[in-house]
């Protein structure tokens, strides 16, 4: 649970991140001509920048409204607990072959 919300927090820094550089790209056009692929990353950057701000929030949101619960460590012990069960039945059935083996020899 607390690693779903770093992660979606991280998808907020980078969306902030991306806006404040496309910001960075924007400040005083006039003093220096850009070309033209400059003007797209910039665009390119505020928008990635908005949509991660966005998805992580809602993501953020939604994961504290509902918290989703971590389960995997029941399920290991369910499974360990299975795979013990199955091997000590195979013991069984294999000490009785072992045993009507050994009585028919005699």
């Amino acid at each position: 649970m607390g690693r779903e919300r770093a992660r979606f927090s991280l998808y907020m820094i980078v969306g902030g991140y991306l806006i404040y550089l496309a910001y960075q790209m924007y400040q005083n056009p006039d003093a220096n001509p850009r070309p033209m692929v400059i003007n797209v990353f910039m665009v390119l950057f505020l928008v990635i920048g908005i949509g991660l701000l966005i998805f992580g929030g809602w993501l953020l949101y939604q994961n504290v409204k509902h918290p989703q619960v971590d389960n995997t460590a029941e399920e290991e012990q369910e499974e360990s607990a299975g795979e013990g069960a199955e091997s000590e039945e195979n013991e069984t059935e294999h000490g009785t072959e072992d045993a009507q083996k050994a009585d028919e020899h005699k």
